[in-house]
């Protein structure tokens, strides 16, 4: 009884999980939020000489937008993780500056049509 009551030991240290899978895909879904803000912005520009656009760069900062709060809760949760901390926090940064972009954006388009559409 002695000897069984020895060789167990309480551990009290949990293992870290492998969120390694969520680290790829948040980073993976940085870039592709990346990409769509990108694409935006070039739209945006090739279309500021024409007095009517086809608010297609709307499209894409909006989807620029979306995937960004996809991946970021994603790299949040797996930057806790031993493996894969470096693409968490690659996709953490890919997704927190699009979306930012976005918002800024957005609040400067209210702004700007709030004063001169008067």
């Amino acid at each position: 009884m002695a000897a069984q009551a020895s060789t167990k030991t309480v551990n009290s240290v949990k293992p870290q999980k492998n969120r390694q899978g969520s680290a790829i895909v948040s980073m993976i879904l940085g870039i592709i939020s990346t990409f769509f803000l990108l694409l935006a912005i070039i739209t945006a520009v090739a279309t500021s000489n024409q007095m009517y656009s086809s608010g297609i760069d709307g499209v894409f900062a909006v989807i620029s937008g979306i995937v960004s709060l996809l991946g970021f809760p994603l790299g949040l949760w797996a930057r806790k993780s031993s493996k894969g901390r470096g693409m968490a926090i690659a996709g953490i940064t890919l997704t927190i500056l699009p979306f930012l972009f976005v918002v800024f954006g957005l609040i400067a388009t209210v702004f700007i049509y709030s004063r001169f559409s008067m």
